[in-house]
């Protein structure tokens, strides 16, 4: 999703975090993000993205947390989800609104084309300022997450980098520098 580093059923939110043929072996060094990596079998260090005291918390063995932004209020206290927008059906989307607006609940804000070339509205689910969405012509399965809007952030808050994606590129910053500093360092002598 863009502008986050993110309407259906909560269980739906989880079938997208798992692995789909992420493995050790594709890079001298791999990192992934939230749940559905296992540290030491699937990757060398996966990050923790739920919200909480662990966010950014780096794992070499294990799993992340399973219940990513559910139930710790993603949006102001309450635990909600409903300033997320899924995709209703498997398809292409096509983004009507960009990041940055403001939008009404109810509102258009996307097409998603499915198969016999129907178009599906995407909808806003609350009001407020699209600060994420997919890009463009992307492909999505049913449940996916595709949009995010926030009820009282000020647009410019669009073109700045959260707290969250800070923190969470703050640590894969430091699992490189780790790795970096666990290398074999070879010397090279002049003539």
């Amino acid at each position: 999703m863009r502008g986050c580093p993110q309407a259906g059923c909560a269980h739906r939110r989880h079938r997208r975090h798992k692995n789909h043929g992420k493995e050790k072996g594709l890079a001298e060094h791999t990192i992934a993000l939230g749940p559905g990596f296992c540290a030491g079998r699937d990757v060398d260090t996966v990050v923790e993205t739920g919200r909480g005291h662990n966010l950014g918390r780096l794992i070499y063995e294990g799993y992340s947390s399973k219940d990513l932004d559910h139930g710790n209020g993603t949006v102001g206290e309450n635990p909600n989800i409903e300033h997320l927008v899924f995709a209703p059906a498997d398809g292409h989307v096509e983004m009507l609104r960009t990041i940055s607006l403001m939008v009404k609940q109810g509102e258009v804000i996307g097409q998603l084309h499915v198969k016999d070339g129907e178009a599906v509205e995407i909808k806003a689910t609350i009001d407020g300022v699209l600060r994420g969405a997919i890009y463009d012509g992307s492909k999505v399965e049913a449940g996916q997450k595709i949009a995010d809007i926030h009820p009282t952030m000020g647009q410019e808050e669009c073109y700045t980098i959260s707290d969250k994606a800070r923190c969470i590129g703050g640590s894969v910053l430091e699992a490189v520098m780790a790795w970096e500093s666990e290398k074999p360092k070879h010397r090279f002598f002049g003539h």
